[in-house]
């Protein structure tokens, strides 16, 4: 069920929006779509799984409407904003995840929409903000096995007492 809720908000809202505005959209003078993924639409965060998949799709679609709609002459930007001074966690479906972390030291929705509005009229096709985002997309493009070995070494430390706190099985029952 929450997986479905997220998806429904990260990515079937988006996407069902997009069909409905095309007729709109091919008409227009200098057309834009802009869809809001996700620096972990790019690598997979621990502890975000699923709102991790619904930003892939996102991308994902992106992509391959940048290419199908170039022939109306509709540009489609993805924005990949990091983190942002927002009540985020606050309001996520659920909040199980030992992995936390501190949206509020992210740039402010301003910035970001300022930033959005630059890379629209610069014509740009994807950006990611902050300097800690680039790295992080950085080094999960060119350095996909370090990036795996910080997050396992990671998980298991914030994870490790929740398995030692799990009842040892019975070598018969395995």
């Amino acid at each position: 069920m929450r997986l479905r809720q997220i998806f429904e908000v990260n990515f079937f809202g988006l996407a069902e929006l997009t069909r409905v505005c095309l007729p709109l959209l091919k008409e227009g003078n200098r057309p834009a779509i802009v869809n809001i993924s996700s620096i972990v639409g790019k690598r997979g965060l621990p502890g975000r799984s699923e709102y991790s998949a619904s930003k892939f799709a996102v991308q994902g679609l992106s992509e391959a409407l940048r290419s199908e709609l170039a022939v109306f002459g509709i540009d489609v930007l993805v924005i990949n904003p990091g983190l942002t001074a927002t009540n985020f966690s606050q309001n996520m479906l659920e909040r199980k995840s030992l992995l936390k972390v501190d949206h509020m030291r992210g740039m402010t929705a301003e910035q970001v929409a300022g930033a959005t509005l630059k890379a629209v009229a610069n014509g740009k096709a994807e950006v990611t903000f902050t300097t800690q985002g680039k790295l992080f997309v950085f080094a999960s493009r060119f350095f996909p096995r370090m990036v795996d070995r910080i997050a396992t070494r990671q998980v298991r430390k914030l994870y490790s007492q929740a398995v030692s706190d799990q009842p040892e099985l019975d070598p018969a029952d395995r």
